[in-house]
C-alpha cells in the first residue's frame, strides 16, 4: 500500500523520480506502493509522521 506522510514540525525535501517538492508543516503526501523516495529535513528541528499498510502481496488476511 501508500506511504502517508505528515510534516508535524519544520519542513522537509522529498525527491522521486527525478523531481523535489518542499514540504512545509501541514504538508500531507501519499506516495504509491513501490515508489523510491528519499526525505530530507530542510528546517532542523524537523519532525514527520510515517504510515504505511502492507501491500498486496505483503497481507494474506487469516494469516499469523
Amino acid at each position: 500500500g501508500p506511504d502517508s506522510i505528515i510534516v508535524l514540525e519544520g519542513a522537509a525535501t522529498l525527491t522521486a523520480r527525478g523531481q523535489s517538492i518542499r514540504l512545509d508543516r501541514g504538508a500531507i503526501v501519499l506516495a504509491p506502493f513501490g515508489m523510491h523516495y528519499v526525505l530530507n529535513a530542510t528546517d532542523a528541528p524537523a519532525m514527520l509522521f510515517k504510515a504505511s499498510v502492507p501491500g498486496r502481496s505483503e497481507f494474506v488476511p487469516g494469516s499469523q
